[in-house]
């Protein structure tokens, strides 16, 4: 499943699932800078979407060993929405990261975006990351 390249419009929903791979957070953090280009983020905007996309997708995947990501995008007029869930099917991942690792993404997304929300699973890890980025909530 590839990003698709499209011009996205205001109260646009984008649903996706993968396999977890490191390579999904390139191609969210690819298709979210374009996506906050096409609503007016300027450059500084740009950097901290991509750094929050990268790190939400870093945290599910290393909290825990999930096989699929699901990766949700909600966009308005001046604000992103960006959810990723982990979901444990046909088995697990193969390895999870450092939790060190984590705690320096938790960090690192508070600071670039503008609201932030975590839902944990049963152990205590984090199965879903939700933020926004933008002037108001989507």
């Amino acid at each position: 499943m590839a990003c698709q390249p499209h011009l996205e419009k205001a109260g646009s929903i984008t649903d996706q699932r993968y396999r977890q791979k490191p390579i999904i957070c390139l191609r969210c953090r690819l298709r979210s800078s374009g996506v906050g280009a096409q609503i007016g983020f300027d450059l500084e905007e740009l950097e901290d979407l991509k750094t929050a996309v990268s790190e939400a997708c870093l945290l599910v995947m290393g909290s825990a060993p999930f096989s699929v990501l699901s990766i949700s995008i909600r966009l308005s007029h001046v604000a992103f929405a960006f959810t990723v869930a982990g979901e444990a099917l046909n088995g697990f991942a193969e390895e999870s990261l450092d939790p060190k690792t984590s705690q320096f993404s938790e960090i690192l997304l508070y600071m670039a975006a503008d609201e932030v929300d975590f839902t944990n699973g049963e152990e205590g890890h984090v199965k879903k990351t939700h933020f926004i980025k933008g002037k108001e909530s989507v």
